[in-house]
């Protein structure tokens, strides 16, 4: 079975650059996390995480600090 991970950004002149995160497990969603950039400089400044990133069955820093790295790489990417 495939598993897959989603990122969709979202730049609309005018508001927040958002990035979207979906963890796909076959046609299952086992995680959804966005992320924005309020002032567009490429560097996350906010995060919302349902569900674990790092596989230890909770919901803490570590998990928004994943998040985190993954959209600030992904921000780099001009396209």
């Amino acid at each position: 079975m495939a598993k897959e991970i989603i990122l969709r950004k979202e730049d609309v002149p005018g508001q927040d650059v958002r990035v979207f995160l979906e963890l796909k497990d076959g046609d299952t969603s086992i995680t959804a996390a966005m992320a924005t950039d309020a002032d567009r400089d490429n560097v996350v400044d906010r995060v919302s995480i349902v569900g674990d990133l790092d596989g230890d069955n909770d919901l803490d820093e570590d998990d928004k600090a994943l998040l985190r790295d993954m959209v600030n790489l992904f921000l780099k990417i001009k396209w």
